[in-house]
């Protein structure tokens, strides 16, 4: 909140935020402890190295993304949200919700994602050891796109912490605020976090979209979305000069079955 409102240019000390919020019977999202949920298979695990080793920074777009999958509960069962996050502009580039864990949940997002954003030739795809990831089907997958799989250490969070950190604003902000009846109302208002609060407003836990100095007050100004606009912006204006032609892809209607 505090860091919301320096963004704005409305100074303010936390201690006179939180006298506020107390004020105004406000109460702060408190993050639950992180809990080790994936089923890693060692024998496919040891042999994918870790190209990433915690910089979740990138130089360019399409060169380096993260993935993870995460659960959500409603009275009818869990339903199941896999992400694709590209670490330059930290955009969720796609996503796929089902109510299971078949490898066809990592897959359809990752199909997704190279439906509806760039990826380059030998980017890097980060995850955790979880056995969808580690099947011979996604690791096909990977390979067939030109991409290189990448992967941290089972149970530790900080090895895969882009991820992990939407993760847990998605359900600290939304998710643990409701209770969901049924897994369509579940579908529904994760959607609408990841495209209408995430990718185009700006982010209260944005990461940092710049190599330059902040102070530890100071949130960055860009959202994934406008970051994206300002590179295709780019891109045309490169286009229309003798240098060589790049295009986009069209982004699909239909995700994850909602």
């Amino acid at each position: 909140m505090q860091a919301d409102l320096v963004a704005e240019a409305t100074q303010c000390s936390p201690e006179l935020v939180r006298q506020i919020m107390r004020q105004e019977h406000l109460i702060p999202c408190q993050p639950r402890p992180f809990r080790v949920t994936t089923q890693a298979d060692p024998e496919a695990g040891a042999v994918i190295p870790d190209l990433v080793d915690r910089d979740f920074t990138a130089q360019a777009p399409g060169v380096k993304f993260v993935s993870d999958i995460t659960y959500i509960h409603t009275w009818q069962g869990f339903i199941y949200l896999v992400t694709v996050i590209d670490c330059y502009s930290k955009k969720v580039v796609d996503w796929s919700i089902a109510d299971h864990m078949c490898v066809e949940l990592v897959s359809d997002a990752l199909k997704n994602a190279a439906t509806s954003t760039l990826i380059n030739r030998g980017a890097i795809l980060h995850s955790n050891h979880g056995s969808q990831y580690t099947s011979d089907a996604f690791r096909d997958q990977v390979k067939a796109l030109g991409m290189r799989s990448s992967m941290g250490r089972t149970g530790v969070c900080w090895d895969n912490a882009a991820a992990e950190s939407f993760f847990s604003a998605l359900k600290n902000e939304s998710v643990y605020r409701i209770v969901y009846t049924t897994k369509v109302q579940a579908k529904r208002d994760v959607i609408s976090y990841i495209e209408g609060f995430y990718n185009n407003p700006l982010p209260p836990f944005c990461f940092e979209l710049s190599q330059a100095k902040r102070s530890p007050l100071q949130l960055p100004t860009s959202t994934p979305n406008s970051i994206r606009k300002t590179i295709k912006t780019t891109v045309r204006n490169l286009h229309s000069s003798p240098v060589g032609e790049v295009r986009f892809k069209p982004i699909p209607s239909n995700r994850g079955g909602v």
